[in-house]
């Protein structure tokens, strides 16, 4: 169907007719054109977000496996529930491990300062040598009793270092057996954490790619 006859001799009428129905299509064409823009636009915003939000994930996980500090925040906001309360296990382990190693340093302290005031010489030379028998001797009975009782012998028990004068014993075995399992305890969580970080990672990646981002 013809929206104008041409045949016709054309008067101002009809040519403010025809110039409203370019103007019109004109700006159709032109919203179009801008619509399509934004949707780029948005889209490579979209794109580079994604990508950064990639980056910080990737950069906690590398941190993680390589023993450095993360920010508890940055952890909270960018992974999921799960994987939080995973990672406040692992932080809560380390902690834990923390306390065992003071504990150590205490007790070694303790005997050191021990030594002197007795003019003795210091049982932990005996002592790291009967951990070291019994390690080498894949920890047959007669060392176990041997290092056991060595460390039955030179336990400490005072109040020192307490806020409430709580008495404690220090036991090198009881204390070294402790950062031991915890130790085990930390590297579990580590690769729990690692694996669950990983795999939610991958996931975010996945949806953008079905996505066509």
């Amino acid at each position: 169907m013809q929206m104008f006859q041409f045949a016709l001799p054309i008067g101002w009428q009809e040519l403010s007719a025809i110039a409203t129905t370019i103007a019109v299509v004109v700006a159709l064409w032109a919203n179009r054109k801008t619509t399509v823009q934004m949707k780029d636009t948005l889209r490579a915003q979209e794109q580079s977000k994604n990508i950064e939000l990639f980056d910080k994930r990737v950069k906690i996980i590398h941190n993680i496996e390589t023993d450095q500090e993360v920010s508890d925040l940055e952890v909270q906001l960018l992974f999921s529930d799960q994987i939080v309360a995973v990672y406040r296990e692992f932080k809560e382990l380390k902690l834990k491990k923390y306390g065992y190693n003071r504990d150590l340093d205490t007790y070694k302290f303790l005997i050191d300062e021990a030594c002197i005031n007795s003019d003795e010489p210091s049982p932990l030379r005996e002592i790291a040598k009967a951990k070291w028998m019994m390690e080498q001797s894949d920890f047959s009975q007669d060392t176990v009793a041997e290092y056991e009782s060595i460390c039955k012998e030179n336990e400490v028990s005072t109040s020192y270092g307490s806020y409430n004068d709580e008495w404690r014993t220090y036991n090198y075995k009881t204390i070294s057996d402790s950062i031991h399992a915890t130790q085990g305890s930390i590297d579990d969580c580590k690769t729990k954490l690692v694996t669950e970080m990983t795999e939610f990672v991958r996931r975010s990646i996945d949806s953008l790619v079905k996505k066509g981002i």
